[in-house]
């Protein structure tokens, strides 16, 4: 299965630089359900509500969008849970300074290689990172 990162997710609901290639992308996967974790539903949220206060999209934009979020997430993803382990393998991920790896990206890194989930993100840093650590990463073009 491939776990995908939120940046690719909004990319794929709202307009950005690289929505046409990951919805490429995602028309050329097959129809097994794509992996996201709780803390994705998260940050998805999260980044939505930033659009809002930056003018990027109106409050009832958003309400748009996170309804179709919802609907992805019931008819086509499955949210993988977020055990305690992964928080304690994110932990050992950060620990790798010279990544420059958030904990927001290891903790979705942790999920994936505890699920044995390839990656798929839009995060140059995020993908060279999983590299690192021993994940497969899909290529996006």
């Amino acid at each position: 299965m491939i776990y995908c990162d939120t940046s690719l997710l909004v990319a794929s609901l709202l307009p950005e630089a690289e929505t046409e290639r990951v919805l490429t992308w995602k028309s050329r996967q097959s129809a097994e359900p794509l992996a996201v974790s709780g803390w994705t539903v998260t940050e998805v949220s999260s980044a939505l509500s930033l659009k809002v206060r930056s003018g990027a999209i109106s409050l009832e934009n958003r309400t748009e969008v996170l309804n179709l979020w919802h609907r992805l997430l019931e008819q086509n993803l499955v949210v993988v849970p977020v055990a305690a382990a992964a928080f304690e393998l994110a932990a050992t991920f950060t620990d790798q300074v010279e990544l420059g790896l958030r904990a927001g990206d290891a903790l979705h890194l942790a999920v994936a290689s505890l699920g044995g989930y390839s990656v798929a993100t839009l995060d140059r840093g995020m993908a060279d990172a999983a590299i690192a650590f021993g994940l497969a990463v899909e290529a996006l073009d």
